[in-house]
């Protein structure tokens, strides 16, 4: 329900319409500050994770010159499954109340951010 725009307190009337007008207008500057920090952070994240695997594909390209050198790509290989689902686990746990408080805020990610 809306506010009135008057509201009587006993003889007076006290227009209230500049008063919403203002906390409107703070409301808004509040979800946009709290919306940019937000979609920095979850950026900064972004940028780990990718810088992250960014390394891991640039070694998984190396081509091995001996038996030696592709063990040790498997078992590097073994690894970055586990350092793989350990980055899934840290972004879930990092990114997803900031994208929740970003939807009560009713503010959307711009679509380069992923």
């Amino acid at each position: 329900a809306a506010a009135p725009a008057d509201v009587h307190c006993g003889l007076l009337l006290v227009h209230t319409a500049g008063l919403k007008a203002a906390l409107a207008a703070k409301a808004e500057q509040l979800i946009a500050g709290v919306s940019a920090l937000l979609t920095e952070e979850v950026n900064r994240i972004a940028l780990l994770v990718s810088r992250d695997c960014g390394g891991i594909h640039a070694r998984l390209q190396a081509s091995s010159a001996s038996a030696e050198d592709a063990m040790a790509m498997r078992d590097y290989l073994s690894s970055c499954r586990n350092q793989l689902e350990a980055n899934e686990a840290t972004l879930a746990a990092e990114l997803q109340p900031r994208v929740e408080l970003l939807e009560e805020l009713w503010v959307g990610l711009p679509d380069d951010v992923f």
